[in-house]
């Protein structure tokens, strides 16, 4: 292995590995998949376990995007997922904006598979 991705934490090489962590809200399976219901409930994301509309998230998604201010963040898309049209569609929205995001300068983009 050369990197991990835990939930939380700094971001960095430590002990031969690089650390690429993730945050919850940036995760497609923890709003669309039922199972995540009462981890969303038990972090506060929502009154209920509902999962969440698939082109709202996209919507959310492309707004944490663009609020992002320094420091590493790691957005996770599960190509499963997508098998559903209405997210397909919106994961296409949302990395259209990641893309024109990179080509303005305004975040770099980098595949896991270079690190």
């Amino acid at each position: 292995m050369r990197w991990v991705s835990p939930a939380g934490g700094a971001p960095g090489p430590r002990d031969g590995l690089v650390y690429v962590p993730f945050e919850w809200q940036l995760v497609d399976a923890f709003f669309l998949m039922e199972r995540f219901g009462a981890l969303r409930e038990a972090l506060g994301f929502g009154d209920d376990a509902a999962v969440d509309d698939p082109l709202a998230l996209a919507s959310r998604l492309s707004a944490q995007l663009e609020v992002a201010t320094g420091g590493q963040r790691t957005l996770i898309l599960h190509p499963f997922l997508m098998l559903d049209r209405r997210w397909w569609s919106g994961v296409q929205g949302l990395l259209a904006r990641l893309g024109a995001l990179a080509a303005s300068g305004a975040v770099w983009v980098g595949p896991v598979s270079r690190l």
